[in-house]
Protein backbone atom coordinates (compact mmCIF):
# COMPACT_ATOMS: atom_id res chain seq x y z
CA UNK A 1 0.00 0.00 0.00
CA UNK A 2 3.23 2.25 0.48
CA UNK A 3 4.56 1.46 -3.23
CA UNK A 4 1.24 2.26 -4.96
CA UNK A 5 -1.96 4.29 -5.11
CA UNK A 6 -4.99 5.46 -6.80
CA UNK A 7 -4.97 9.25 -8.20
CA UNK A 8 -8.54 10.16 -9.75
CA UNK A 9 -8.77 6.40 -11.19
CA UNK A 10 -5.19 6.23 -12.22
CA UNK A 11 -2.81 4.42 -10.65
CA UNK A 12 0.60 5.55 -9.32
CA UNK A 13 4.05 4.15 -7.97
CA UNK A 14 5.68 5.50 -5.16
CA UNK A 15 8.92 5.93 -7.26
CA UNK A 16 11.10 6.80 -4.40
CA UNK A 17 10.61 3.83 -2.71
CA UNK A 18 11.38 2.12 -5.66
CA UNK A 19 14.70 3.88 -5.92
CA UNK A 20 15.22 3.83 -2.22
CA UNK A 21 14.22 -0.07 -2.24
CA UNK A 22 16.68 -1.41 -5.24
CA UNK A 23 19.63 1.28 -4.18
CA UNK A 24 19.80 -0.16 -0.25
CA UNK A 25 19.06 -4.06 -1.25
CA UNK A 26 21.40 -4.19 -3.85
CA UNK A 27 22.93 -0.87 -4.58
CA UNK A 28 21.30 -0.05 -7.79
CA UNK A 29 21.63 3.85 -8.63
CA UNK A 30 18.31 5.85 -8.47
CA UNK A 31 19.58 7.61 -11.68
CA UNK A 32 19.29 4.15 -13.34
CA UNK A 33 16.26 3.36 -12.17
CA UNK A 34 14.70 6.38 -13.48
CA UNK A 35 16.32 6.04 -16.62
CA UNK A 36 15.03 2.18 -17.32
CA UNK A 37 11.76 2.96 -16.69
CA UNK A 38 11.03 6.52 -17.25
CA UNK A 39 9.08 9.20 -15.58
CA UNK A 40 10.14 12.59 -14.91
CA UNK A 41 10.49 12.07 -10.73
CA UNK A 42 13.51 13.95 -9.20
CA UNK A 43 15.94 11.10 -7.99
CA UNK A 44 16.33 10.53 -4.59
CA UNK A 45 19.48 11.49 -2.75
CA UNK A 46 22.33 9.19 -1.55
CA UNK A 47 24.82 10.30 0.68
CA UNK A 48 27.02 7.66 0.29
CA UNK A 49 29.51 7.45 -2.60
CA UNK A 50 30.28 3.61 -2.70
CA UNK A 51 27.83 1.26 -2.32
CA UNK A 52 28.94 -1.80 -2.14
CA UNK A 53 31.95 -0.95 0.15
CA UNK A 54 31.67 -2.25 4.68
CA UNK A 55 29.12 -4.67 5.73
CA UNK A 56 25.92 -2.90 4.26
CA UNK A 57 27.93 -3.21 0.52
CA UNK A 58 29.19 -6.72 0.97
CA UNK A 59 25.09 -7.60 1.90
CA UNK A 60 24.25 -5.85 -1.29
CA UNK A 61 26.54 -8.19 -3.41
CA UNK A 62 25.22 -10.76 -1.71
CA UNK A 63 21.57 -9.66 -2.50
CA UNK A 64 22.82 -8.94 -5.91
CA UNK A 65 23.96 -12.49 -6.67
CA UNK A 66 21.20 -14.07 -5.43
CA UNK A 67 18.54 -11.93 -7.00
CA UNK A 68 20.67 -13.10 -10.00
CA UNK A 69 20.56 -16.28 -9.50
CA UNK A 70 16.78 -16.28 -9.29
CA UNK A 71 16.05 -14.62 -12.25
CA UNK A 72 18.30 -16.68 -13.98
CA UNK A 73 16.61 -19.89 -13.14
CA UNK A 74 13.26 -18.31 -13.96
CA UNK A 75 14.70 -16.84 -17.07
CA UNK A 76 15.70 -20.27 -17.89
CA UNK A 77 12.39 -21.62 -17.85
CA UNK A 78 10.75 -19.04 -19.48
CA UNK A 79 9.62 -20.50 -22.33
CA UNK A 80 8.22 -23.74 -20.10
CA UNK A 81 6.30 -20.77 -18.21
CA UNK A 82 4.77 -19.23 -21.69
CA UNK A 83 3.72 -22.61 -23.02
CA UNK A 84 1.79 -23.42 -19.79
CA UNK A 85 -0.44 -20.50 -19.63
CA UNK A 86 -0.58 -20.43 -23.70
CA UNK A 87 -2.32 -24.28 -22.48
CA UNK A 88 -4.42 -22.66 -20.29
CA UNK A 89 -5.99 -20.24 -21.84
CA UNK A 90 -6.63 -22.33 -25.18
CA UNK A 91 -8.09 -25.23 -23.15
CA UNK A 92 -9.94 -22.57 -21.27
CA UNK A 93 -11.35 -20.66 -24.41
CA UNK A 94 -13.03 -24.37 -25.55
CA UNK A 95 -15.41 -23.65 -22.12
CA UNK A 96 -19.25 -23.51 -21.99
CA UNK A 97 -19.52 -20.54 -20.20
CA UNK A 98 -22.96 -19.92 -21.50
CA UNK A 99 -24.05 -23.04 -19.78
CA UNK A 100 -21.70 -23.16 -16.41
CA UNK A 101 -23.45 -22.25 -12.84
CA UNK A 102 -22.58 -19.33 -10.80
CA UNK A 103 -20.37 -21.61 -8.86
CA UNK A 104 -18.89 -22.96 -11.54
CA UNK A 105 -17.97 -19.52 -13.36
CA UNK A 106 -16.47 -18.22 -10.15
CA UNK A 107 -14.54 -21.31 -10.28
CA UNK A 108 -12.90 -20.60 -13.12
CA UNK A 109 -12.23 -17.07 -12.33
CA UNK A 110 -10.12 -18.32 -9.46
CA UNK A 111 -8.56 -20.31 -11.55
CA UNK A 112 -7.68 -17.42 -14.17
CA UNK A 113 -6.12 -15.04 -10.54
CA UNK A 114 -4.22 -18.22 -9.63
CA UNK A 115 -2.73 -18.26 -13.03
CA UNK A 116 -2.24 -14.31 -12.69
CA UNK A 117 -0.54 -14.74 -9.40
CA UNK A 118 2.05 -17.51 -11.07
CA UNK A 119 3.34 -15.74 -14.12
CA UNK A 120 3.28 -12.49 -12.07
CA UNK A 121 6.85 -13.34 -10.70
CA UNK A 122 7.97 -15.12 -14.42
CA UNK A 123 6.65 -11.32 -16.01
CA UNK A 124 8.82 -9.39 -13.39
CA UNK A 125 11.52 -10.95 -13.76
CA UNK A 126 11.40 -10.53 -17.47
CA UNK A 127 11.29 -6.99 -17.35
CA UNK A 128 13.94 -6.59 -14.57
CA UNK A 129 15.77 -8.70 -16.95
CA UNK A 130 15.70 -5.96 -20.09
CA UNK A 131 18.10 -3.91 -18.13
CA UNK A 132 21.02 -6.19 -19.51
CA UNK A 133 21.73 -3.21 -21.53
CA UNK A 134 24.01 -1.96 -18.99
CA UNK A 135 26.56 -4.49 -19.75
CA UNK A 136 26.91 -3.80 -22.92
CA UNK A 137 27.20 -0.26 -22.80
CA UNK A 138 29.61 -0.18 -20.18
CA UNK A 139 31.65 -2.13 -22.29
CA UNK A 140 30.95 -0.28 -25.12
CA UNK A 141 31.96 3.25 -23.31
CA UNK A 142 35.62 2.36 -22.83
CA UNK A 143 36.42 2.21 -26.44
CA UNK A 144 33.62 5.13 -27.57
CA UNK A 145 33.31 7.26 -24.89
CA UNK A 146 30.08 9.17 -24.67
CA UNK A 147 28.75 7.20 -28.06
CA UNK A 148 28.30 4.03 -25.78
CA UNK A 149 24.48 4.06 -25.97
CA UNK A 150 23.82 4.73 -29.46
CA UNK A 151 25.99 2.44 -30.66
CA UNK A 152 24.44 -0.17 -28.55
CA UNK A 153 20.78 1.01 -30.08
CA UNK A 154 22.24 0.50 -33.91
CA UNK A 155 23.77 -2.66 -32.71
CA UNK A 156 20.23 -3.94 -31.69
CA UNK A 157 18.82 -2.82 -34.96
CA UNK A 158 16.88 -5.52 -36.49
CA UNK A 159 18.03 -8.38 -34.89
CA UNK A 160 15.69 -9.25 -32.13
CA UNK A 161 12.46 -11.71 -32.69
CA UNK A 162 10.00 -9.04 -30.83
CA UNK A 163 6.44 -10.25 -30.71
CA UNK A 164 5.28 -6.41 -30.24
CA UNK A 165 7.48 -5.83 -33.26
CA UNK A 166 6.12 -8.47 -35.82
CA UNK A 167 3.02 -6.67 -35.38
CA UNK A 168 3.62 -4.29 -37.77
CA UNK A 169 5.77 -6.34 -39.88
CA UNK A 170 2.96 -8.48 -40.16
CA UNK A 171 0.68 -5.59 -41.26
CA UNK A 172 2.78 -4.28 -43.48
CA UNK A 173 2.89 -7.59 -45.05
CA UNK A 174 -0.54 -8.00 -45.14
CA UNK A 175 -1.02 -4.50 -46.83
CA UNK A 176 1.30 -5.23 -49.42
CA UNK A 177 -0.69 -8.22 -50.35
CA UNK A 178 -3.84 -6.57 -50.39
CA UNK A 179 -2.35 -3.92 -52.87
CA UNK A 180 -1.44 -6.86 -55.08
CA UNK A 181 -5.05 -8.63 -54.71
CA UNK A 182 -8.22 -8.04 -56.21
CA UNK A 183 -10.63 -9.16 -53.95
CA UNK A 184 -8.90 -7.32 -51.02
CA UNK A 185 -8.48 -4.10 -53.48
CA UNK A 186 -12.02 -3.81 -53.79
CA UNK A 187 -12.98 -4.52 -49.69
CA UNK A 188 -10.33 -1.64 -48.85
CA UNK A 189 -11.31 0.63 -51.88
CA UNK A 190 -15.28 0.71 -51.10
CA UNK A 191 -16.99 3.94 -50.85
CA UNK A 192 -19.02 2.10 -47.50
CA UNK A 193 -15.87 0.32 -46.35
CA UNK A 194 -17.00 -1.39 -43.23
CA UNK A 195 -13.96 -3.40 -41.20
CA UNK A 196 -16.53 -5.87 -39.62
CA UNK A 197 -17.86 -6.92 -42.63
CA UNK A 198 -14.41 -8.39 -43.67
CA UNK A 199 -15.30 -12.27 -42.46
CA UNK A 200 -18.52 -11.42 -45.02
CA UNK A 201 -17.60 -9.49 -48.11
CA UNK A 202 -13.63 -11.04 -48.91
CA UNK A 203 -13.99 -14.56 -50.53
CA UNK A 204 -12.59 -17.85 -48.88
CA UNK A 205 -9.92 -17.92 -51.58
CA UNK A 206 -9.10 -15.03 -50.53
CA UNK A 207 -4.68 -15.05 -49.87
CA UNK A 208 -5.08 -11.94 -47.93
CA UNK A 209 -8.37 -13.44 -46.03
CA UNK A 210 -6.03 -16.36 -44.61
CA UNK A 211 -3.68 -14.30 -43.53
CA UNK A 212 -5.73 -11.76 -41.48
CA UNK A 213 -7.47 -14.69 -39.96
CA UNK A 214 -3.68 -16.14 -38.82
CA UNK A 215 -2.54 -13.06 -37.83
CA UNK A 216 -5.94 -12.96 -35.39
CA UNK A 217 -5.03 -16.61 -33.94
CA UNK A 218 -1.52 -15.54 -33.33
CA UNK A 219 -2.13 -11.98 -31.76
CA UNK A 220 -5.60 -11.44 -31.34
CA UNK A 221 -5.45 -11.32 -27.63
CA UNK A 222 -3.79 -8.12 -27.72
CA UNK A 223 -5.50 -4.57 -28.28
CA UNK A 224 -5.44 -0.78 -27.60
CA UNK A 225 -4.63 0.07 -23.99
CA UNK A 226 -4.73 -3.70 -23.40
CA UNK A 227 -4.23 -3.95 -19.70
CA UNK A 228 -7.39 -2.47 -19.72
CA UNK A 229 -10.22 -5.10 -19.10
CA UNK A 230 -12.56 -2.90 -20.56
CA UNK A 231 -10.97 -2.69 -24.00
CA UNK A 232 -12.00 -5.45 -26.36
CA UNK A 233 -9.12 -7.49 -27.74
CA UNK A 234 -8.41 -7.62 -32.02
CA UNK A 235 -9.88 -11.09 -32.12
CA UNK A 236 -13.45 -9.43 -30.78
CA UNK A 237 -12.87 -5.86 -32.70
CA UNK A 238 -10.37 -5.69 -35.51
CA UNK A 239 -11.13 -2.60 -36.90
CA UNK A 240 -8.59 -0.46 -36.15
CA UNK A 241 -5.87 -3.42 -37.78
CA UNK A 242 -7.78 -2.89 -41.08
CA UNK A 243 -8.25 0.80 -41.11
CA UNK A 244 -3.86 0.46 -40.48
CA UNK A 245 -3.61 -1.78 -43.78
CA UNK A 246 -6.00 0.29 -45.64
CA UNK A 247 -3.96 3.44 -44.90
CA UNK A 248 -0.40 1.70 -45.69
CA UNK A 249 -1.63 -0.30 -48.39
CA UNK A 250 -0.11 2.11 -51.29
CA UNK A 251 2.91 2.57 -49.48
CA UNK A 252 3.81 -0.41 -47.53
CA UNK A 253 7.35 -1.49 -48.36
CA UNK A 254 8.74 -4.45 -45.69
CA UNK A 255 11.81 -5.20 -48.05
CA UNK A 256 12.61 -1.59 -48.10
CA UNK A 257 12.27 -1.30 -44.07
CA UNK A 258 14.43 -4.24 -43.39
CA UNK A 259 17.17 -3.40 -45.87
CA UNK A 260 17.72 -0.20 -44.13
CA UNK A 261 17.53 -1.91 -40.91
CA UNK A 262 20.27 -3.98 -41.78
CA UNK A 263 22.69 -1.42 -42.94
CA UNK A 264 22.29 0.90 -39.53
CA UNK A 265 23.20 -2.27 -37.42
CA UNK A 266 25.85 -3.36 -39.85
CA UNK A 267 27.24 0.45 -40.10
CA UNK A 268 27.41 0.20 -36.12
CA UNK A 269 29.32 -3.44 -36.40
CA UNK A 270 31.83 -1.69 -38.61
CA UNK A 271 32.70 0.70 -36.18
CA UNK A 272 32.96 -1.59 -33.74
CA UNK A 273 35.51 -3.65 -35.64
CA UNK A 274 37.75 -0.42 -36.43
CA UNK A 275 38.05 0.33 -32.99
CA UNK A 276 37.81 -2.98 -30.46
CA UNK A 277 40.66 -5.50 -30.21
CA UNK A 278 39.52 -8.51 -32.25
CA UNK A 279 39.90 -10.72 -28.94
CA UNK A 280 37.51 -7.97 -26.98
CA UNK A 281 34.49 -8.29 -30.12
CA UNK A 282 33.75 -11.96 -28.65
CA UNK A 283 32.10 -10.28 -25.57
CA UNK A 284 30.50 -7.62 -27.51
CA UNK A 285 29.20 -10.37 -29.40
CA UNK A 286 27.64 -11.88 -26.26
CA UNK A 287 26.23 -9.30 -24.54
CA UNK A 288 24.29 -7.99 -27.63
CA UNK A 289 23.37 -11.36 -27.93
CA UNK A 290 21.93 -11.22 -24.06
CA UNK A 291 20.32 -8.12 -24.76
CA UNK A 292 18.27 -8.92 -27.29
CA UNK A 293 18.00 -12.21 -25.60
CA UNK A 294 16.50 -9.85 -22.91
CA UNK A 295 14.52 -7.74 -24.81
CA UNK A 296 12.95 -10.90 -26.79
CA UNK A 297 11.75 -12.04 -23.02
CA UNK A 298 10.21 -9.08 -21.83
CA UNK A 299 8.01 -8.25 -24.50
CA UNK A 300 7.08 -12.42 -25.13
CA UNK A 301 6.24 -12.12 -20.99
CA UNK A 302 3.83 -8.58 -21.89
CA UNK A 303 1.89 -10.89 -24.31
CA UNK A 304 1.80 -14.23 -22.56
CA UNK A 305 0.73 -11.86 -19.61
CA UNK A 306 -2.15 -10.21 -21.98
CA UNK A 307 -2.99 -13.55 -22.82
CA UNK A 308 -4.89 -14.40 -19.93
CA UNK A 309 -7.25 -11.53 -19.94
CA UNK A 310 -8.91 -13.10 -23.41
CA UNK A 311 -10.95 -15.60 -21.60
CA UNK A 312 -10.67 -13.25 -18.27
CA UNK A 313 -12.98 -10.15 -20.71
CA UNK A 314 -15.30 -13.82 -22.02
CA UNK A 315 -15.84 -14.90 -18.32
CA UNK A 316 -16.76 -10.92 -17.35
CA UNK A 317 -19.43 -10.48 -20.70
CA UNK A 318 -20.74 -14.08 -19.53
CA UNK A 319 -21.39 -12.42 -16.06
CA UNK A 320 -22.54 -9.42 -17.17
CA UNK A 321 -24.99 -10.74 -19.56
CA UNK A 322 -26.64 -13.12 -16.70
CA UNK A 323 -26.88 -9.61 -14.83
CA UNK A 324 -28.80 -7.99 -17.17
CA UNK A 325 -31.29 -10.82 -17.71
CA UNK A 326 -31.56 -10.75 -14.00
CA UNK A 327 -32.37 -6.76 -14.13
CA UNK A 328 -29.38 -5.89 -12.22
CA UNK A 329 -27.37 -4.47 -14.80
CA UNK A 330 -28.64 -2.30 -17.62
CA UNK A 331 -25.89 -3.59 -20.17
CA UNK A 332 -23.68 -6.38 -19.93
CA UNK A 333 -21.05 -4.00 -20.17
CA UNK A 334 -22.09 -2.47 -16.86
CA UNK A 335 -19.70 -5.37 -15.13
CA UNK A 336 -16.40 -3.42 -15.68
CA UNK A 337 -17.70 -0.66 -13.06
CA UNK A 338 -17.96 -3.02 -10.10
CA UNK A 339 -15.71 -4.36 -7.84
CA UNK A 340 -15.03 -7.97 -7.68
CA UNK A 341 -16.73 -8.65 -4.92
CA UNK A 342 -20.08 -7.03 -5.48
CA UNK A 343 -20.08 -9.20 -8.22
CA UNK A 344 -19.43 -12.21 -6.58
CA UNK A 345 -21.82 -11.63 -3.37
CA UNK A 346 -24.59 -11.20 -6.09
CA UNK A 347 -23.54 -14.86 -7.74
CA UNK A 348 -22.70 -17.05 -4.15
CA UNK A 349 -26.45 -15.37 -2.89
CA UNK A 350 -25.38 -13.07 -0.46
CA UNK A 351 -26.94 -9.61 -2.24
CA UNK A 352 -29.77 -8.86 -4.11
CA UNK A 353 -27.83 -6.53 -6.32
CA UNK A 354 -30.44 -3.99 -4.96
CA UNK A 355 -28.53 -0.27 -6.06
CA UNK A 356 -25.63 -1.64 -8.15
CA UNK A 357 -27.55 -0.24 -11.43
CA UNK A 358 -27.64 3.53 -9.41
CA UNK A 359 -23.34 2.92 -8.22
CA UNK A 360 -22.72 1.80 -11.43
CA UNK A 361 -24.50 4.60 -12.92
CA UNK A 362 -22.56 7.08 -11.01
CA UNK A 363 -19.12 5.47 -11.35
CA UNK A 364 -19.76 5.73 -15.28
CA UNK A 365 -19.61 9.28 -15.10
CA UNK A 366 -17.40 9.87 -13.02
CA UNK A 367 -14.83 7.59 -14.94
CA UNK A 368 -15.94 10.57 -17.85
CA UNK A 369 -14.97 13.44 -15.59
CA UNK A 370 -11.43 11.95 -14.26
CA UNK A 371 -10.54 10.95 -18.13
CA UNK A 372 -11.20 14.48 -19.36
CA UNK A 373 -8.88 15.13 -16.53
CA UNK A 374 -4.76 16.26 -17.47
CA UNK A 375 -3.34 13.50 -14.99
CA UNK A 376 -0.29 14.98 -12.92
CA UNK A 377 3.31 13.42 -13.37
CA UNK A 378 3.67 13.50 -9.93
CA UNK A 379 2.00 13.13 -6.62
CA UNK A 380 4.44 14.39 -3.74
CA UNK A 381 2.90 14.10 -0.48
CA UNK A 382 -0.51 14.72 -1.26
CA UNK A 383 -0.02 17.29 -3.56
CA UNK A 384 -0.45 16.71 -7.50
CA UNK A 385 2.44 18.44 -9.45
CA UNK A 386 2.79 18.80 -13.01
CA UNK A 387 6.04 18.09 -14.37
CA UNK A 388 8.11 21.54 -15.41
CA UNK A 389 8.32 21.45 -19.70
CA UNK A 390 11.92 21.36 -20.29
CA UNK A 391 13.67 23.99 -20.89
CA UNK A 392 14.05 25.44 -24.81
CA UNK A 393 17.82 26.01 -25.14
CA UNK A 394 19.34 28.07 -27.86
CA UNK A 395 18.39 27.38 -31.53
CA UNK A 396 15.41 25.42 -30.23
CA UNK A 397 16.43 21.96 -28.85
CA UNK A 398 15.22 20.36 -26.11
CA UNK A 399 16.43 17.03 -24.64
CA UNK A 400 15.63 14.15 -23.28
CA UNK A 401 16.45 10.46 -23.62
CA UNK A 402 17.62 8.87 -26.85
CA UNK A 403 16.35 5.12 -26.68
CA UNK A 404 16.84 4.30 -30.36
CA UNK A 405 19.73 5.21 -32.91
CA UNK A 406 19.66 7.63 -35.58
CA UNK A 407 18.73 10.87 -37.15
CA UNK A 408 15.50 12.14 -39.22
CA UNK A 409 13.36 15.08 -40.08
CA UNK A 410 10.02 15.24 -40.63
CA UNK A 411 6.34 16.94 -40.09
CA UNK A 412 5.45 16.66 -36.26
CA UNK A 413 2.34 14.83 -35.51
CA UNK A 414 0.67 15.22 -32.02
CA UNK A 415 -0.81 11.71 -31.79
CA UNK A 416 -3.19 11.12 -28.14
CA UNK A 417 -4.69 8.24 -29.16
CA UNK A 418 -4.00 5.06 -31.36
CA UNK A 419 -7.38 5.94 -33.08
CA UNK A 420 -5.97 9.27 -34.23
CA UNK A 421 -3.31 7.47 -36.38
CA UNK A 422 -5.21 7.85 -39.75
CA UNK A 423 -3.58 11.46 -39.43
CA UNK A 424 -0.09 10.19 -39.44
CA UNK A 425 1.18 10.51 -43.13
CA UNK A 426 4.41 8.44 -43.95
CA UNK A 427 7.85 10.41 -42.93
CA UNK A 428 5.61 11.96 -40.58
CA UNK A 429 6.97 11.98 -36.54
CA UNK A 430 4.88 10.40 -34.27
CA UNK A 431 4.43 12.71 -31.07
CA UNK A 432 2.80 11.31 -28.11
CA UNK A 433 2.35 10.78 -24.48
CA UNK A 434 3.25 7.25 -24.04
CA UNK A 435 3.01 4.18 -26.09
CA UNK A 436 1.96 0.95 -25.43
CA UNK A 437 1.92 -2.63 -27.77
CA UNK A 438 -1.19 -0.78 -29.37
CA UNK A 439 0.38 1.80 -30.93
CA UNK A 440 3.25 -0.41 -32.50
CA UNK A 441 1.39 -1.02 -36.07
CA UNK A 442 1.59 3.06 -36.13
CA UNK A 443 5.68 3.31 -35.95
CA UNK A 444 6.49 1.99 -39.44
CA UNK A 445 5.03 4.94 -41.26
CA UNK A 446 7.01 7.62 -38.90
CA UNK A 447 10.10 8.53 -39.66
CA UNK A 448 11.17 8.88 -36.02
CA UNK A 449 9.60 9.30 -32.53
CA UNK A 450 8.99 11.44 -29.33
CA UNK A 451 7.03 10.89 -26.39
CA UNK A 452 6.60 12.72 -22.94
CA UNK A 453 7.12 9.51 -21.08
CA UNK A 454 9.45 6.73 -21.36
CA UNK A 455 12.18 5.02 -20.56
CA UNK A 456 15.55 2.76 -22.12
CA UNK A 457 13.53 -0.43 -21.41
CA UNK A 458 9.71 0.96 -22.15
CA UNK A 459 7.95 -0.84 -24.72
CA UNK A 460 8.11 2.21 -27.16
CA UNK A 461 12.00 1.85 -26.64
CA UNK A 462 12.10 -1.57 -27.53
CA UNK A 463 9.84 -1.52 -30.54
CA UNK A 464 12.09 1.56 -32.18
CA UNK A 465 15.20 0.31 -31.53
CA UNK A 466 14.18 -2.39 -33.21
CA UNK A 467 12.74 -0.75 -36.18
CA UNK A 468 15.58 1.33 -36.22
CA UNK A 469 13.43 4.54 -35.94
CA UNK A 470 14.90 7.52 -34.19
CA UNK A 471 13.51 8.12 -30.90
CA UNK A 472 13.65 10.34 -27.88
CA UNK A 473 11.46 10.02 -24.89
CA UNK A 474 10.85 11.42 -21.63
CA UNK A 475 10.60 14.76 -22.63
CA UNK A 476 7.65 16.91 -20.40
CA UNK A 477 5.66 19.00 -21.96
CA UNK A 478 6.96 17.88 -25.44
CA UNK A 479 3.07 17.72 -26.33
CA UNK A 480 2.70 21.41 -25.53
CA UNK A 481 5.98 22.33 -26.67
CA UNK A 482 5.73 21.14 -30.02
CA UNK A 483 3.19 22.24 -32.84
CA UNK A 484 1.22 19.55 -35.10
CA UNK A 485 2.91 19.93 -38.36
CA UNK A 486 5.79 21.52 -37.67
CA UNK A 487 9.17 20.59 -39.18
CA UNK A 488 11.15 19.00 -36.48
CA UNK A 489 14.55 17.11 -36.81
CA UNK A 490 14.88 13.78 -34.04
CA UNK A 491 18.51 13.11 -32.71
CA UNK A 492 18.32 9.35 -31.03
CA UNK A 493 22.03 9.52 -30.18
CA UNK A 494 21.94 12.47 -28.37
CA UNK A 495 18.67 12.78 -27.26
CA UNK A 496 17.72 15.78 -28.76
CA UNK A 497 14.57 17.14 -30.36
CA UNK A 498 15.14 20.93 -32.43
CA UNK A 499 13.80 22.83 -35.29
Amino acid sequence: MQSVRLYQGRIYLNASIHQWLFYDACGIAPREINEAVGGHQPEIEINEKRPFTGINGLKRLVRLLKLAFIGQKIRKNAEKSFDNVDGFVRALLKEDFKNMSDKDIIHKFNQVRGVFRKFGLVFMFCNVASSAMSPLEKTLEKFFPGQSKALANALMTGNADITSAEHGYRLLEMAEMARGETAARRFFSGKTFNPLLWEKELPEESPFKQSFRNFLAQYGHRGVYECDLINPRWCEDPSYLLHIIRSTMETADLGQIKALQKEKADRAWQQVKQKVPFYRRGMISYLLKQALKNAERREMAKSVFVKIYEPLRLICQEIGRRLTERGIFAEPADIYHCAWYEIFSILQGYWDGMGLKVLVAERKDRRKEMEALSPPDLIIGNAPKFAAPVTITSGNVISGVGVAAGNASGSARLIYHPDEGGKLQAGDVLVAPSTDPGWTPLFLRTSAIVMETGGFMSHGAIVAREYGIPAVVNIPGVMKIIKDSQLITVDGDAGKVHW
